[in-house]
């Protein structure tokens, strides 16, 4: 039997391995350091999104916003990817998916109509909400997504409704509106120096190097805001231009499967001061120096004491909730909100006005190329610029047709000519011009119209313009024993196209002589052409035979293309004026 002494010594031993004795506990979280663990949240708190900062950095509440951006450390990732956002163009901008809604409403979306390259994204966008040309920089630009100003002047400006005749809008007043809260900005952009607080408090706590790297995105901003608003106030100082640069046509723009409808033409808008280089500049720098910062940051709290962290973190939520009070008490950044648009009739217009109208309808025609069944690839030789059009004008025949010396008897099959080709003005451009008129015409009547400015030897250089009719065929293995059971083959319009295509042109020559010009796809249609000459029997004769995978079967509709291509050569001429 055990004695006393020695039960004793059992449980003592029996306590000492007992791991549920309050001795021998060892919490996993034993080692917790709480300011090494505090670093951590501050860093995942800082990848917190945060539309207020976001919004203000890209200066929707104004200059107050800019200032007070970047004053927490807390949803920084927000203000690099608002600040990556505003710095790249709509094309980057889309691509590496910094588009937002807030970026949406503070520099809009735009992508240019001569870029190959960003062809493909405009297709995968679909159709644009506006067109804008920039008349200065002789660029055009199909627009989804309308900068908050611009979008409230188009939302104050009565629409046009489909069918009616042509309006439009002048822009005039001053370039930049003083803002009414004013004193509002200022104090607020005055209160944000009190993070200079911040580092001064670090500094006497001994952390003087934490307290300078996190003030650098404030003070870059700040730098940057004054730099720029200096400028924008010697701006303000000039003379304003009567017109300015930006044109818009807005609504529902017509495609090739539908008509328009509602429009909106403004001329000579204010561009906005933040789609500027200097903006552009400032935000790239931005992003680089704030996310330099906050990496610079957290490496030095790495090592610091859990009361320096404590401090840090503390001035990071007060500097959060002042931006978000500053972001609900100041008012949207309006400085063109109140610009005065003004209605003139058409015939009033100048020249210069004229023919800004004239670019934003050939804008309107070239946009449409992107979402066409032919092919955007096939509409690369037609003339989208106001000199084609001028040249349409001034060279246009009486009668509408070119003036063929050969007589009309020796119209055979072996009967050709050459001709050189100079400009086409193609059935997008004229669909865009009936839609501008108000014509109740619409795309699909125009869909293989055209306008053809051509030369001939033996005419001295003389040009021509004539209204004529061009179809795209696609190129099938002909089978005459399945002609023979199918019969003919007609394509309705808007049907695409095989790879293989051939654009066949008849111009008439007078009211049963034409001639006939095929093009295969890759030839290029400014130049010297080989043509043959037919009659309205070979025309009707090869279109019936329904080899070609047209909608064309007789030369009397040819005849009725020709019609319409002769209105939407008159609705440029009335647009020209």
């Amino acid at each position: 039997m055990l004695s006393l002494s020695e039960i004793a010594q059992i449980q003592t031993s029996l306590t000492a391995f007992n791991p549920c004795s309050p001795h021998n506990l060892s919490h996993p979280m034993s080692s917790f350091s709480f300011s090494n663990n505090l670093v951590e949240i501050s860093a995942l708190t800082a990848l917190l999104g945060s539309e207020a900062a976001e919004a203000m950095v890209l200066g929707a509440r104004g200059a107050a916003g800019v200032a007070w951006a970047a004053t927490s450390s807390f949803g920084t990732v927000s203000v690099v990817k608002a600040c990556l956002s505003g710095a790249c163009g709509g094309w980057l901008r889309q691509s590496l998916g910094l588009r937002t809604l807030v970026s949406d409403d503070a520099v809009g979306l735009e992508l240019r109509q001569d870029s190959h390259r960003e062809a493909k994204l405009r297709l995968s966008l679909g159709e644009p909400l506006a067109i804008v040309c920039h008349v200065q920089k002789g660029t055009r630009m199909d627009a989804y997504a309308i900068d908050s100003h611009n979008s409230f002047m188009l939302r104050s400006i009565p629409e046009t409704a489909a069918g009616d005749p042509i309006q439009v809008f002048v822009y005039s007043g001053n370039k930049f509106y003083r803002s009414g809260y004013a004193p509002l900005q200022v104090a607020a952009v005055l209160l944000s120096t009190l993070k200079i607080a911040e580092s001064y408090v670090l500094w006497r706590s001994g952390s003087g190097l934490l307290g300078i790297v996190s003030a650098i995105p404030w003070l870059y901003f700040m730098t940057g805001l004054t730099l720029i608003k200096t400028r924008e106030f010697l701006q303000i100082r000039q003379r304003s231009p009567e017109v300015h640069d930006l044109d818009i046509i807005a609504g529902r723009l017509p495609t090739v499967s539908r008509q328009g409808g509602v429009r909106k033409i403004v001329l000579g808008i204010a561009e906005h001061p933040r789609i500027s280089l200097s903006w552009q500049l400032c935000w790239a720098g931005g992003a680089i120096v704030t996310t330099a910062a906050l990496l610079y940051t957290y490496i030095i709290m790495a090592d610091a004491s859990r009361n320096t962290v404590l401090m840090w973190a503390g001035f990071q939520l007060l500097w959060l909730s002042a931006r978000i009070l500053v972001y609900h008490l100041t008012e949207p950044a309006t400085p063109l909100l109140r610009r005065n648009c003004s209605l003139r009739p058409y015939q009033t217009l100048s020249t210069d006005l004229r023919m800004r109208v004239v670019n934003l309808t050939l804008a309107l025609g070239q946009s449409q190329t992107a979402f066409h069944p032919r092919g955007y690839a096939q509409y690369a030789g037609d003339a989208f610029s106001s000199n084609a059009v001028h040249l349409v004008m001034q060279t246009r025949t009486s009668e509408d047709v070119f003036p063929l010396h050969h007589p009309v008897s020796v119209a055979s099959d072996s009967t050709a000519t050459r001709i050189e080709i100079i400009a086409v003005v193609g059935d997008t451009s004229l669909a865009a011009a009936m839609w501008m008129v108000g014509s109740d015409i619409g795309p699909m009547d125009m869909y293989d119209t055209c306008v053809v400015v051509l030369t001939a030897p033996g005419y001295s250089g003389q040009l021509f313009s004539v209204p004529a009719a061009r179809v795209l065929s696609g190129t099938v293995p002909y089978d005459e024993d399945l002609e023979k059971e199918n019969g003919p083959v007609f394509i309705p319009k808007g049907v695409p196209h095989p790879e293989i295509v051939t654009w066949w042109y008849w111009i008439p020559c007078s009211s049963s002589v034409w001639l006939e010009m095929s093009i295969t796809a890759g030839v290029p249609l400014i130049g010297k052409h080989e043509c043959s000459i037919r009659t309205d029997e070979q025309i009707t004769a090869k279109l019936s035979a329904g080899r070609l995978n047209i909608a064309l079967k007789s030369v009397e509709e040819v005849k009725e293309v020709l019609a319409f291509s002769a209105k939407g050569r008159d609705a440029l001429s009335y647009l020209l004026g």
